[in-house]
C-alpha cells in the first residue's frame, strides 16, 4: 500500500500582536523545519527583533504555567525533540474532543531496532490533520512503522483517525474489544485496518480477550521487553448484554491497559466509566490497580474517577503521580469537560500542577483555535525519574 504525506500546517489565528509564549512556540516550531544550520540559530534572534516593540520577556520553559486548574510546566526543548535511550515516553495529543496517544517505548543502543510505536485511539476524523502533523514533525516518516494500533471502543472521537493513520504508516498489530456499536463507520475502519495489518503480515487482535490474552488481568506482549503491561477490561459485549447500545454501554467495552516500566505504573482508562471502576474494584485484592499516571476515563467526566476508585489508584500520592485527561471544549447537552468537580477531586488527591489537560485554557481560545497546542509528554526513566509537561 502506497503512502501518502499529510504534513499540514494548521492556522491558529495568532493575534497582531503576539504574546511572549506565542514568540517561544513560534521559535520551537521554527526549529523543526528544514532550516540550514545557521539560519535555525539566527531564529531567535530574528524574532525577537521583528518583537522589538512588545514586552519579550519569556517565560522560564521549565516553571511553572499559572494558577489556572489544569496549569502546569512547559516542557523544555529536549523533552519536545528527543527521546532519550533507557526512557518510556508517552504524547497526550491535542486533538481537542477525543484521545490520541502515541508511546515510545524504551531503547538501549538502537533507537530505530529497539524501540515500539504505539498508538491508542486515533482521535476524530477532522483533526487527523493534527495527529499525523505530530508524529511527523517528532521524527515519524510516512511509512515508518507502527507496531501496535489500539482502538480502546467504537466512538468516532477515538477510531476517526484510523483510515488516515493507516494510509501514511506501516501498521503491524490492531486491537479493539470487538464490539462496533452497530456503527458502519468503525466497521470500516476497523476493516481498513485489519487489511493493512494482514498485508504486512501482521497480527489482527479483535476482540481483545481472546486476542491479546485469554482472560483479564494477563500480561500481554504489546510494548516489548522492557515494559510490563495487562490487560485489566475489554469486552465483546457491553456490560448490560447484546442489545445495549447507549454511548456509556460503549464506553464500558474499553480496552485498559496497564504500563509499567522503571517502577512507574500507567493506566490507560479509555472512555471506561464508573461501572468498569466498580468491577475492578469487585476484583481480588492481587489485581493491582495502583498507578503513577492515569489517563483519566472518559474525558474527566463526572462519569468516571470516582472517589473509591481514585483511592485505590493512588493510595499514596506522591511527587512522580500525575493525572492525565485527553478532552475538548465541547459541551455535550450542557455539560462540560473535564467536569470541574473531577477536576478538583483530582487535584485535591494529587496537588497543583500534577492534573494535566488538553482543553488547558481552551475557554481562553478562539472558536476552532481549540485544539493541537495543549499537547503532553510524559517521560518516565529507569530510575523512576517521571515528568509531564505541556509541549505547543
Amino acid at each position: 500500500m502506497s503512502k501518502r504525506s499529510v504534513h499540514e500546517e494548521h492556522n491558529h489565528n495568532d493575534s497582531y500582536f503576539p504574546t511572549a509564549l506565542w514568540y517561544v512556540r513560534r521559535v520551537n516550531s521554527l526549529k523543526n523545519k528544514r532550516f540550514s544550520p545557521k539560519t535555525r540559530l539566527l531564529l531567535p534572534l530574528v524574532m525577537v527583533f521583528f518583537g522589538a516593540c512588545i514586552d519579550l520577556e519569556l517565560p522560564n520553559l521549565s516553571s511553572q504555567w499559572g494558577t489556572g486548574p489544569t496549569d502546569g510546566p512547559y516542557c523544555n526543548p529536549d523533552q519536545i525533540e528527543t527521546h532519550p535511550a533507557e526512557t518510556l515516553r508517552i504524547h497526550v495529543i491535542d486533538i481537542g474532543q477525543g484521545d490520541a496517544i502515541w508511546i515510545e517505548t524504551p531503547w538501549y543502543t538502537d533507537k530505530a531496532l529497539e524501540s515500539r510505536n504505539i498508538i491508542v485511539d486515533t482521535g476524530p476524523i477532522e483533526q487527523s490533520g493534527i495527529l499525523l502533523d505530530y508524529l511527523f514533525t517528532r521524527g515519524l516518516t510516512p511509512g515508518s512503522q507502527i507496531d501496535a494500533l489500539i482502538v480502546s471502543h467504537a466512538h468516532a472521537d477515538h477510531y476517526g483517525g484510523v483510515i488516515p493513520l493507516v494510509e501514511n504508516f506501516d501498521v503491524l498489530r490492531y486491537v479493539d474489544p470487538g464490539y462496533a456499536a452497530s456503527s458502519t463507520q468503525f466497521l470500516e475502519a476497523r476493516n481498513v485496518a485489519l487489511l493493512e495489518v494482514v498485508a504486512f503480515g501482521g497480527s489482527p487482535e479483535t476482540p481483545a480477550i481472546p486476542g491479546l490474552a485469554s482472560n483479564l488481568f494477563q500480561n500481554v506482549n504489546l510494548f516489548g521487553p522492557e515494559v510490563t503491561s495487562q490487560i485489566l477490561w475489554g469486552r465483546e459485549q457491553p456490560l448490560g448484554g447484546a442489545g445495549s447500545s447507549s454511548n456509556a454501554a460503549t464506553n464500558n467495552t474499553s480496552v485498559v491497559l496497564s504500563l509499567q516500566y522503571g517502577g512507574i505504573r500507567v493506566l490507560l482508562m479509555g472512555d471506561a466509566e464508573k461501572e468498569v471502576e466498580a468491577e475492578l474494584l469487585a476484583q481480588p485484592a492481587n489485581v493491582n490497580l495502583k498507578a503513577n499516571i492515569l489517563k483519566v476515563g472518559h474525558h474527566g467526566s463526572d462519569s468516571s474517577s470516582t472517589a473509591d476508585f481514585l483511592d485505590r489508584v493512588f493510595p499514596f500520592p506522591s511527587e512522580a503521580d500525575y493525572a492525565i485527561i485527553s478532552s475538548g471544549r465541547k459541551s455535550f447537552g450542557g455539560a462540560q469537560l473535564p467536569n470541574e468537580g473531577t477536576v478538583s477531586r483530582l487535584k485535591a488527591l494529587l496537588g497543583t500542577y500534577h492534573v494535566l489537560s488538553t482543553e488547558n485554557r481552551d475557554e481562553l481560545k478562539s472558536s476552532g483555535d481549540e485544539a493541537g497546542d495543549d499537547h503532553i509528554i510524559i517521560t518516565i526513566d529507569a530510575s523512576s525519574q517521571t515528568e509531564a509537561c505541556y509541549a505547543p
